[in-house]
């Protein structure tokens, strides 16, 4: 079976050459978009590895043809995107060339089915593709990154057509966070209930104490004023974290939020609402507003 690997970096691509070893494949080939990526990636065990060149001006998502052209030199073939809003896209068109639809948001694979986030998180969805090509969009954080340090295999380097004319007109520099949740092992995560840089700043000194990293949930990232950059959202379309301490705080523990860190090891929420619903799903509760408790907790923790 072949499997193509279509991602923006190589920490992604990693994840996708496990995904794609797990199902079996004999052949592997990933697209990527740099030569330093390539060179990364051409260690983990692929079979070849194709650098979508794109023009200057040009959306990234027109390497979509080039993912596309590389399965169909398959009868079958398996394509494995990760899920940044751009791979979404490309997903998309790389679907629609090759006459299928793509499943997104998979969170796991078993006997030839995928299992994915439905209806804005409430429910997994268990589906077997039919038909000579899959398209998979997995989340990130999903399987665990393949090793890098294995003898490299060739790499080529291949053109990649526009897009019926699209191209980029401007392009404004973001502030990214620099963290990677999904390696940490302690997170602490605020929901919407932190409305304010002082509340913010009392999570801050928590995370400091327990040696841990900040995230948040979808509404914390996505106001006029932001506390937090939307890198660092947890959930169903955010991020997907595996911490062996997850702490939430003033987060209602909705289903969007909590597909995302359900696999946590110990799980505390601090909540003024003792009808949350993430007391549901955390082995420890506080009932009682965090501006009073978490200052507390790490008062006791720097004693």
């Amino acid at each position: 079976m072949k499997c193509v690997v279509f991602s923006e970096d190589a920490k992604s691509a990693l994840e996708l050459v496990s995904v794609a070893k797990h199902l079996g494949a004999d052949d592997i080939v990933a697209v990527q978009f740099d030569a330093e990526s390539a060179e990364v990636v051409a260690k983990s065990g692929v079979d070849g590895v194709v650098v979508a060149k794109v023009a200057a001006g040009a959306l990234r998502e027109s390497a979509a043809s080039v993912v596309a052209a590389e399965a169909r030199k398959a009868e079958s073939a398996v394509v494995l995107v990760s899920a940044s809003r751009r791979m979404v896209n490309a997903a998309a068109i790389v679907a629609g060339e090759l006459g299928t639809v793509p499943i997104v948001d998979v969170k796991a694979i078993a006997d030839g089915a995928a299992s994915h986030i439905k209806f804005g998180g409430k429910a997994i969805v268990s589906e077997k593709p039919v038909g000579d090509y899959v398209v998979l969009v997995v989340a990130s954080g999903t399987f665990e990154a393949a090793a890098a340090d294995g003898a490299p295999c060739a790499i080529s380097g291949v053109d990649a057509p526009g897009i019926h004319g699209a191209h980029v007109v401007e392009r404004r520099e973001k502030t990214a966070s620099s963290v990677d949740l999904t390696a940490a092992k302690r997170i602490v995560c605020i929901g919407r209930g932190v409305d304010t840089r002082e509340g913010f700043d009392l999570c801050v000194d928590l995370k400091k104490a327990i040696g841990a990293e900040m995230g948040c949930t979808r509404p914390v990232a996505e106001t006029n004023e932001p506390l937090m950059p939307r890198e660092t959202y947890i959930g169903a379309s955010g991020v997907t974290v595996k911490p062996e301490l997850f702490i939430g705080v003033a987060a209602s523990g909705q289903a969007q939020h909590t597909m995302g860190m359900y696999e946590s090891g110990t799980v505390v929420v601090i909540d003024k609402n003792k009808d949350a619903l993430f007391f549901n799903s955390c082995d420890y509760g506080i009932v009682g507003d965090y501006a009073e408790i978490v200052p507390a907790i790490t008062k006791a923790l720097n004693a």
